[in-house]
């Protein structure tokens, strides 16, 4: 009994002795294999950063010192270009877009969606139903939107060829007044978009239609009745005033809503008070709204109190 432990024991002393002697040669190995690239890397690729905002440059044994500041680092010209032409195309995108969520004409969006294409004929089509449910969802409660204004800061652009994809956030600033109402109210809130446009001018710079818009939609829980052909020019009302449309009456500031989808919480948010009718309005982080109609986008049977 005894020898066959001390048999265990050699076998495990052998078998760690074995794998600690691969370890060192592995890590030996690693050692020399940067050292060798490191060699190899030829000497103007060198950058060191001095303390006085200074990049020192070896380039064929010649230094110099330039002064790059942070006001004062390059920037690529060309990427600035696109930058300035895309903020302004998509500027007027959505100004377009938001004129149609007053108006109904979607006549003048066929202009800057790709619509020869099958993502570019979804996006269009998503935005046709989410302006046809924002009009029905204002009507049924007699809200009436007398301006929409979207202001969009360009987080990054990643370019190839005439294709361009672009990390943007759009803040919105919704007003509105009440049937019968003078006072105005006002919400706001940030929607990420992430956009494929395409470029059809010589040098990239001009004539982009949007291929891909992927967001997250404040809309995405009401717009599912809706369908388009793409051959529509205005869009009508669906629904009409709805003069017995009434709001819960037992929600006070600060209290918790939970909105669900499909049996689970997609979000929450908190009262944040009360419009100029006393119409419950809301604070949400996930769309960075600040007070917004609580179901603004959202069939209210998945709206629940959360406690």
């Amino acid at each position: 009994m005894f020898s066959k432990d001390k048999n265990i024991k050699v076998r495990y002393t052998f078998k760690h002795f074995f794998l600690v002697f691969i370890y060192d040669i592995l890590i030996i190995s690693l050692f020399i294999y940067f050292f060798y690239t490191l060699g190899t890397v030829k000497g103007h690729s060198y950058i060191d950063y001095t303390e006085n905002n200074f990049f020192l440059t070896n380039n064929d044994s010649i230094y110099t010192f330039v002064d790059y500041t942070e006001n004062s680092l390059p920037k690529n010209s060309n990427l600035q270009s696109y930058e300035e032409s895309i903020n302004k195309f998509l500027s007027e995108a959505f100004t377009k877009r938001n004129n149609s969520f007053l108006s109904g004409d979607v006549s003048s969006l066929y202009n800057y969606y790709r619509a020869s294409s099958s993502n570019g004929r979804y996006s269009l089509i998503y935005e046709f139903k989410r302006i046809a449910y924002l009009r029905d969802w204002a009507i049924e409660r007699g809200i009436l939107f007398t301006s929409i204004n979207s202001f969009i800061i360009i987080n990054s652009i990643t370019q190839k060829d005439n294709k361009f994809i672009i990390d943007v956030d759009e803040q919105c600033t919704f007003t509105y007044v009440h049937n019968k109402g003078k006072l105005k109210n006002e919400f706001s809130l940030t929607i990420p978009h992430i956009l494929t446009l395409y470029s059809y001018s010589e040098n990239f710079d001009d004539l982009y239609l949007i291929d891909k818009d992927y967001y997250c939609d404040v809309f995405d829980d009401g717009i599912d009745n809706y369908t388009f052909t793409l051959t529509e020019t205005v869009l009508p009302y669906t629904k009409t005033l709805n003069s017995n449309f009434s709001t819960p009456t037992n929600l006070k500031v600060d209290d918790i809503l939970r909105f669900e989808k499909s049996l689970f919480t997609d979000h929450k948010a908190v009262i944040s008070g009360f419009d100029s009718n006393g119409y419950p309005l809301i604070n949400c982080n996930s769309l960075n709204a600040v007070n917004m109609p609580f179901d603004f986008g959202w069939n209210e049977k998945n709206i629940k109190s959360s406690y």
